[in-house]
């Protein structure tokens, strides 16, 4: 399968549910309130994307890769963010 790629959409509220987007590229997307269920997101880019309020639940996001970092950096670097903040208080 080709890989998919998503530029310039407004793609607000959508739900990707049991797809298979692995190697897809998301370029200046509105992703916000959007929803992926049960899809495969292994080694996908996203540049330039609104992600607030989305959800991913259940999926392959293994070499995901989201503001040029590999999603699991993401996961970490909040972690430890939010880690700070509560140790400050």
């Amino acid at each position: 399968m080709e890989a998919s790629t998503f530029e310039h959409k407004n793609l607000q509220a959508a739900t990707f549910t049991d797809v298979n987007l692995a190697e897809a590229r998301f370029d200046n997307v509105n992703l916000s309130s959007s929803q992926f269920n049960n899809i495969n997101l292994r080694g996908s880019k996203f540049t330039d994307i609104n992600f607030s309020h989305a959800s991913i639940e259940e999926s392959c996001i293994d070499g995901l890769v989201i503001w040029g970092m590999n999603i699991r950096e993401l996961i970490e670097a909040e972690w430890a963010r939010r880690k700070a903040e509560v140790t400050l208080d």
